[in-house]
């Protein structure tokens, strides 16, 4: 990874970057890994070729300059442009809508390789991990989570049966130890653990 990759993930990361959304109904998400990628704006952009081969297209110098000529005079219609098309979707992983340009990868620069320009979130994400063989947070199976609750039964007397999820103090789940199966902390690992994943 360069120097300057590296400086973008070397930050302190709270429970506000990895807990997305903070709230859900019945389920949380953490995130244990991240790409970023910097200055992402709406804009135009060459489509990542990588990810999709098939989007390569054909330059051709006399076309692109009559397109650019189009662009000038709205009531001339463009010629084609090898294989993009504006406003096709080309597949499921698509970044955007084409635009009917074909423009110099942002990809390969060396090799003069030309692919669709899109209209979407640019540049296109490089979707390769910081740390290819370990998660760039670490250390996620030790954090806990705290099921909240609070139960009331208002027909009633509701001093006497609000119903405190706590009531031994704090205390955390341990699997194998039956004395703590009613505290409302669980360390992530077990969770993942008791469904099954590793």
């Amino acid at each position: 990874m360069s120097k300057e990759r590296q400086q973008m993930y070397e930050r302190i990361w709270d429970e506000a970057d990895y807990v997305i959304p903070p709230s859900e109904n019945n389920a949380f998400f953490v995130m244990t890994n991240v790409v970023i990628t910097p200055n992402q704006t709406r804009s135009k952009c060459p489509e990542d070729h990588f990810e999709i081969p098939k989007i390569i297209c054909d330059y051709d110098q006399k076309t692109h300059q009559k397109n650019k000529e189009h662009t000038l005079n709205e009531n001339v219609h463009p010629p084609e442009t090898s294989q993009c098309q504006q406003g096709r979707i080309f597949n499921h992983k698509s970044h955007g809508r084409e635009t009917g340009s074909c423009v110099k990868s942002d990809r390969d620069k060396n090799k003069g390789i030309h692919t669709c320009e899109i209209t979407g979130w640019c540049p296109v994400e490089l979707d390769i991990l910081p740390m290819a063989d370990q998660p760039l947070i670490q250390g996620t199976e030790n954090f806990t989570v705290l099921i909240k609750n609070a139960i009331s039964f208002p027909w009633f007397d509701i001093e006497k049966y609000r119903r405190n999820n706590m009531p031994n103090g704090i205390c955390m789940f341990k699997p194998n130890n039956e004395s703590t199966w009613l505290c409302p902390i669980f360390r992530l690992g077990d969770i993942v653990e008791l469904a099954g994943g590793k």
